[in-house]
């Protein structure tokens, strides 16, 4: 699966399926991407006749969604405290 492919298959998920033209202004791709993508989709199984995502495409979601996170934080440090108050 490409890129355009991935970013049409979250806005399906996301939103449902409208039309061609929609899709395309929502992902920022031609409309000859999006029916190119759409027909490698159904291909593939991961969207159904009406453009909805099967359970394939939720089991691709749900193993390559991440797991852990590290969040980083930074302050003012008291170091810093000089230079920011002049």
């Amino acid at each position: 699966m490409n890129i355009q492919e991935c970013n049409i298959l979250l806005e399906l998920a996301k939103s449902p399926y409208k039309n061609q033209r929609t899709l395309a202004k929502s992902c920022r791709c031609s409309l000859g991407t999006v029916n190119q993508s759409l027909r490698r989709l159904s291909e593939s199984d991961y969207i159904d006749a009406t453009c909805q995502i099967t359970k394939k495409a939720e089991a691709e979601f749900n193993a390559k969604s991440p797991k852990n996170a590290v969040i980083l934080a930074a302050g003012t440090g008291l170091r810093m405290i000089p230079i920011n108050l002049s």
